[in-house]
């Protein structure tokens, strides 16, 4: 009996030592009294176009297609998505390539006058590094207003339905 209430007396001492991990800080925006402001999207769909609400330009959204726009403070505008959710188109304020650290950039050329409302138009593919992992295809249209880049991750075996529907989305452009 004096074996038990000693174990009893030791188990009880041992877990009012145990650490108990301190209540972590409240979320600030759950705080009575805050004011939380959802993200402002880029732009929207409008008749079959994404419209952009900053920089005033818009690009159609292939049939079967859904667009989901960023927010307005991304570079990133908007990604086009096909149906089945594998080729993804984006389309972005035009800036310095952005990085993608699962490819290298391996391709460059020009395309001269193919989209006459986006001027000179560089071209550039990105080789992944894994054998499974999409192409990235892309088109800078840097003389554009505004300046502008399309990309579209084409995985294997969707090559042509990702660059097609990206020269659709290039020749659909339409700046301010």
């Amino acid at each position: 009996m004096i074996g038990r209430v000693a174990s009893a007396l030791f188990a009880s001492a041992i877990l009012g030592c145990v650490k108990h991990p301190a209540p972590a800080a409240p979320d600030p925006a759950l705080l009575p009294g805050a004011v939380w402001t959802p993200p402002v999207p880029a732009g929207a769909v409008v008749d079959g176009r994404y419209v952009d609400a900053t920089l005033g330009f818009s690009v159609p959204v292939p049939s079967g297609w859904q667009a989901e726009p960023a927010t307005e403070t991304d570079a990133t505008r908007v990604v086009l998505v096909d149906g089945a959710g594998l080729v993804r188109i984006r389309v972005s304020a035009g800036g310095p390539r952005p990085d993608h650290p699962d490819c290298t950039w391996s391709f460059d050329d020009a395309a001269s006058g193919a989209w006459p409302a986006l001027g000179p138009v560089s071209l550039s593919t990105c080789m992944p590094t894994d054998p499974d992992g999409p192409r990235v295809l892309a088109w800078d249209a840097a003389a554009s207003s505004p300046p502008v880049r399309v990309e579209a991750d084409a995985p294997p075996g969707h090559l042509v339905e990702a660059e097609d529907s990206a020269e659709g989305v290039l020749a659909g452009f339409s700046g301010r």
